[in-house]
């Protein structure tokens, strides 16, 4: 699935260096412990070791952007964070991005082109306007849209 996908690649990217760091194949006689990563971020997210992935994107500590083809989530704490918001919204702006010219090269001659392009723009622009004082309020488990 394509959102599990956009989610892994943050994790890769902040826990593949720590996983590299203490590679045992490097002569670490302490190797990373990822079960314990595992359950201590369980008990952060307070939910078990166990809990289905879907089920803990759908709950409180997470918010999605529902862009057409694309869910993509976000931990609700880093919509209040600068660094973090941008990032995410460069992935959205990019998911949209993508969506209007696969559109435009899918079905250029359609009556509702124009209108289609029209929309994409409002979606883009939608994306380009988040601000980290937008999400104060923002809370876990429903769209950004509804919110």
């Amino acid at each position: 699935m394509i959102r599990r996908e956009l989610l892994a690649l943050p994790l890769v990217l902040f826990l593949g260096p720590l996983a590299a760091a203490s590679d045992p194949a490097q002569g670490d006689s302490d190797p990373f412990d990822f079960k314990a990563l595992a359950e201590e971020t369980a008990g952060q997210l307070s939910v078990s070791v166990d809990a289905d992935f879907d089920d803990v994107l759908a709950g409180a500590r997470f918010t999605r952007a529902d862009l057409g083809a694309f869910d993509l989530y976000i931990p609700v704490a880093s919509l209040r964070d600068a660094a973090e918001l941008k990032l995410f919204k460069e992935a959205a702006a990019t998911c949209v991005d993508v969506q209007a010219a696969w559109w435009t090269w899918l079905e250029p001659s359609r009556e509702d082109a124009k209108e289609r392009r029209a929309d994409w723009k409002t979606v883009r622009k939608w994306v380009d306007g988040w601000s980290v004082s937008d999400f104060g309020s923002v809370s876990g488990g429903a769209p950004l849209l509804e919110q």
